[in-house]
This record gives C-alpha cells, sequence and structure tokens, in this order.
C-alpha cells in the first residue's frame, strides 16, 4: 500500500512539547498509511468486457480461365464431325435406292456410310486429351458406332434377305444419325465458350 506523508500542526502538542522544552514549535511530520480498499468486483451479469466475433476475411476466388482447345483436338473432332456429316447423302441416297428396289445400289450406298463411319473413328483414336471435350468425343464415338455397326448389319441381312436384320441396321443408323445431331448441339456449345470452333 502508498503511504501518505501527512504534515500534521497539532497546536496542544505542539505547545505542549515546546512548552517543556522551550523550543519554537516545529511541524510533526506523521506518516499515515490509509486503510486498504476493496477491489472492484466485476458483476458476473454486466461484464464491461463484450464479446466480439471477428470474422474471417477472405478473399475472393479468381476464376481460372477456361483451358482452350488445341488446333491439333480441334482439327481432329472437326474431322470425325464432317465425316459424319459426309453420310447423310448416302443415308438418303441408299433410302431411294431400296424403295426402288435396287440392291446393288443400296449395297453400296450403305458400304460408304460403313466406309465414313470408320474413318470418323480414326480420327478419335489419338485424339489430345481435354476434360471439355470429353462429351463431344462420347457423342462423335457413340454416332459412328451406330452407324458402322447399323451399316454392318444392314448389309448383313440384305446379303441373307433377312427383312428383321436390315430393319434392325436401319433403326440403329437412325441412331446413330441423330446422334450426330446431339454432337453437334455439344460442338457449338464449346464454340460459344472457348472460340474456334469447326
Amino acid at each position: 500500500m502508498t503511504r501518505i506523508a501527512v504534515v500534521v500542526m497539532a497546536a496542544a502538542l505542539i505547545g505542549t512539547l515546546g512548552a517543556c522544552s522551550g523550543a519554537s514549535p516545529t511541524p510533526l511530520v506523521v506518516y499515515v498509511t490509509p486503510p486498504p480498499t476493496a477491489s472492484p468486483t466485476l458483476s458476473p451479469t454486466a461484464s464491461p468486457i463484450t464479446a466480439v466475433t471477428i470474422a474471417p476475411t477472405s478473399k475472393p476466388k479468381q476464376e481460372a480461365k477456361p483451358e482452350a482447345w488445341t488446333a491439333s483436338y480441334r482439327t481432329h473432332v472437326c474431322s470425325a464431325l464432317d465425316k459424319l456429316y459426309d453420310i447423310t447423302p448416302h443415308l438418303d441416297a441408299a433410302g431411294t435406292a431400296a424403295g426402288q428396289g435396287d440392291v446393288a445400289s443400296t449395297r453400296s450406298q450403305v458400304f460408304e456410310i460403313s466406309s465414313l463411319a470408320l474413318e470418323a473413328t480414326g480420327e478419335l483414336v489419338d485424339l489430345p486429351a481435354w476434360a471439355p471435350g470429353d462429351a463431344l468425343v462420347g457423342y462423335l464415338q457413340s454416332a459412328a458406332d451406330d452407324l458402322g455397326t447399323g451399316a454392318a448389319t444392314f448389309i448383313d441381312g440384305l446379303d441373307a434377305v433377312d427383312q428383321d436384320r436390315m430393319r434392325s441396321g436401319a433403326l440403329q443408323m437412325d441412331r446413330g444419325g441423330s446422334t450426330v445431331g446431339s454432337a453437334q448441339s455439344e460442338m457449338d456449345r464449346l464454340d460459344a465458350q472457348y472460340g474456334g470452333g469447326c
């Protein structure tokens, strides 16, 4: 505790001391220790400390720039798509020839379909990996498989004069032709996002 020096001029006491000794009055220095004071207590219901929650700061995420397709990738998928589109006139010609009962012409046109489907598949064999184009490649491969397998089935049915097999082959080629449309839609989407489509 702090001691406080207090100068006390007690006239009676000084007078008494002075009378006894004959000395002139002098101030009396008395050291007084103040009584202990109670420490302030904190009320549990009224704390002077307020809890503050500080939210962590975070930098806004920067969106990664899309990885563009390479020229090699684009060349291969465009070539595959072109070959699948080249099948369309052969499908039409095969249908016309079959309607006229021209077996030789029908077989020739369907064989061209099979050849072009195989060429389209060949364009996809050494295709560089590029994740955004996986759906496109899937459509192209599916279309080529259905057109090629359907053509082969149709030719087998034609040679065996098997109507059911010819019908099965025709339906599979039709399914492949529809998938070419899905491949084109996916190509358009990629072109809009990355540019440089077919």
